[in-house]
């Protein structure tokens, strides 16, 4: 990105647009609902990864295989490829993941993905939240530039 110095032009529009009102107020408009998006994105690429089976790490062994009917990982019922969310929990921040409160029977689904992630003694990890996030990564970046363009246009 590159930013041209000019030493003339509107002053008192310059002036007002740095006024922390005025500022604060464009940066809100546009980075709010882009940052509510890129959430989004992250939570629809963990919930396809987990219903893909796309989830890294060994294949299932053959009694897994044999007891569910397939050979996918992380899922069963497919409760588990619709858990993740995006949640707001302030003014501009916003929750991606696996909320507490979703159960899958007695366990928490947060639990279930956690020990999944990095298994346990008798699970290998097969990790999908971090893969899912480190791939949305060139995605949330373009959004949220958009979204840091359109500031000086707002105010």
């Amino acid at each position: 990105m590159s930013f041209t110095v000019k030493m003339v032009g509107d002053w008192d529009k310059a002036y007002k647009a740095t006024r922390p009102k005025n500022l604060k107020r464009a940066i809100v408009k546009a980075m709010v609902p882009a940052f509510e998006e890129a959430a989004t994105l992250v939570a629809n690429n963990i919930n396809r990864k987990i219903m893909s089976g796309g989830a890294q790490g060994p294949p299932l062994a053959r009694s897994t295989i044999l007891r569910k009917g397939h050979s996918k990982k992380l899922v069963r019922t497919g409760a588990l490829g619709q858990a993740a969310k995006v949640r707001r929990i302030g003014v501009s921040e916003f929750f991606t993941g696996i909320p507490r409160d979703l159960k899958h029977g007695r366990l928490a689904m947060a639990t279930l993905i956690m020990f999944q992630e990095e298994g346990t003694s008798t699970i290998p990890p097969r990790p999908v939240v971090q893969p899912s996030i480190n791939e949305s990564e060139r995605r949330v970046k373009n959004v949220l530039g958009k979204a840091a363009k359109t500031i000086w246009g707002e105010i």
